[in-house]
């Protein structure tokens, strides 16, 4: 046989291959309502997935194909602790501008937390003044930070809690590699958790059955909601599919999840109510800072029928039963960016000092297209896919979802994210979260 007869034999064999590994390719579906999970022949000829599409953006597109950062130069989530009874005003010290800026008031035996980075350097003044009195250096793998305390305050049942939980927070840290960042000993999550123990591929999707249908146009408010439903929602049982696009952290793509119609109602309540979005804790949130730059406006699901049907059917979505979901959730937060505007990298749990309660889940809901693939505008886990980052813009009506707590109750570090800057046009983005075990913050 000729060489050229052996070629022409092996290029063959190859097609054969590649023709049977595209026909027997599968994919793993599990069906909620009926608690089944199976390996589904993927048809070659069906167009991706949502979830596929965003992945295949990762590396053609954006060229996400090594780590984005080092240890040294990743953004870590710390918390700083005030052990004394008088407040302080707290600055991060800006080392291109020169000088201080106001972070916002750290109250007496209480704590803040933030994200920050190896070498930042955070100073705390009496309130109301310029006198330094104290001051911190971030260094890596610490992630609390305490005060110095006067020597009552060393006397004090707080700065005892301080100390045992250093011990638990070092403990933690020798076993697990990864720093605690959730509340002290809080316990593992009591709500639902999609893949909770990983054995979940990539690329799995999850069926899930909604009987709160879509509305296809705003009715008269006037009308009862029985006529109003009648006249505007769509009738039966739908179907959403949630997809799985990342184990670490868990992230889940969502497409067609809001019609046109209930995007537009969301953008026409919240206009008027727009406002400054602040960052930090409720009680002392700063509206003057830059690392986030939006509007937002806060959306109950009493102010209409369709953001009632929205809550409903995200609590299916979510398998939260619905009365709980309302009652952990936060009010519909919508977020307004224009050219220019973004909210730089942080995290989404929460530890206020007082109780266990966090923020469980995220879920984002996208209410305009992109200009173009150019305009900005992604959501973006610089710490996702082994550091090599994932940036998603799933399009208008699509959603995007993610875990900010591990199975065990700590706090996601890889959950790290940011609305990153619009280059070009607006970007409408609305979103809930949802509290475990249960909710503390007011919206």
């Amino acid at each position: 046989m000729s060489f050229t007869n052996r070629v022409l034999i092996c290029f063959q064999w190859l097609l054969l291959v590649n023709f049977l590994t595209a026909n027997t390719a599968t994919r793993r579906v599990c069906n909620i309502d009926e608690d089944v999970c199976e390996e589904v022949k993927v048809d070659p000829n069906a167009p991706p997935t949502l979830g596929q599409k965003l992945l295949q953006k990762q590396t053609e597109f954006y060229h996400l194909n090594k780590p984005s950062y080092s240890e040294e130069s990743a953004a870590q989530s710390i918390k700083i602790y005030n052990p004394n009874d008088v407040a302080y005003d707290y600055y991060w010290f800006d080392s291109h501008q020169k000088k201080g800026i106001y972070k916002g008031k750290l109250r007496p035996k209480r704590m803040t937390a933030t994200n920050s980075y190896i070498g930042h350097v955070f100073y705390f003044t009496r309130v109301g003044t310029q006198e330094e009195v104290h001051r911190i250096t971030v260094i890596k793998h610490e992630n609390s930070y305490i005060l110095p305390p006067t020597e009552e305050a060393k006397q004090s049942e707080f700065y005892t809690q301080l100390i045992e939980r250093r011990t638990f927070y070092d403990d933690y840290f020798k076993r697990k590699g990864v720093p605690w960042l959730s509340s002290y000993a809080r316990p593992p999550p009591i709500l639902f958790m999609y893949n909770k123990e990983k054995t979940d591929p990539i690329g799995t999707i999850y069926s899930i059955s909604s009987e709160h249908g879509f509305w296809h146009c705003i009715p008269d408010a006037s009308a009862d909601v029985d006529d109003q439903m009648e006249q505007c929602q769509d009738e039966g049982t739908i179907t959403v599919d949630i997809e799985s696009i990342s184990n670490e952290p868990r992230l889940f793509a969502i497409e067609g999840l809001i019609s046109k119609t209930e995007a537009k109602l969301i953008k026409q309540i919240a206009r008027p109510k727009l406002h400054r979005s602040g960052t930090g804790q409720a009680s002392d949130a700063n509206y003057a800072d830059d690392t986030r730059t939006s509007q937002t406006a806060w959306i109950g699901f009493r102010e209409h029928v369709i953001i009632d049907t929205i809550y409903k059917r995200t609590a299916d979505i979510l398998q939260i039963d619905e009365h709980i979901l309302k009652r952990n959730a936060e009010h519909m937060q919508t977020v307004f960016y224009k050219t220019g505007e973004e909210y730089k990298a942080h995290h989404d749990f929460a530890d206020n000092g007082r109780d266990l309660a966090s923020r469980y889940i995220t879920i984002l809901f996208y209410l305009t297209d992109q200009e173009d693939e150019y305009a900005g505008g992604e959501t973006w886990l610089p710490k996702a896919r082994d550091g090599k980052g994932i940036k998603v813009h799933p399009g208008k009506g699509n959603a995007v979802m993610f875990y900010n707590l591990l199975e065990d109750g700590n706090g996601d570090d890889l959950t790290l994210h940011e609305a990153v800057r619009v280059k070009k046009g607006e970007k409408w983005l609305a979103n809930f979260w949802i509290w475990d075990p249960y909710k503390t913050h007011k919206a």
